[in-house]
């Protein structure tokens, strides 16, 4: 059971550079008037 420890710090820290990868795509690609609302909608999907 020692091994579960560090597997699950892998998995968290995968899933968290997953997700700034994706919501810095996300910003990187909308533009202007459009930030805002992809902004919003980002942050209620992984709420």
């Amino acid at each position: 059971m020692t091994d579960l420890g560090p597997e699950m710090d892998w998995q968290v820290q995968e899933s968290y550079w997953a997700m700034r990868t994706l919501c810095q795509a996300t910003i990187a690609s909308a533009s202007g008037p459009e930030l805002p609302r992809n902004r919003s909608r980002t942050n209620d999907h992984f709420r």
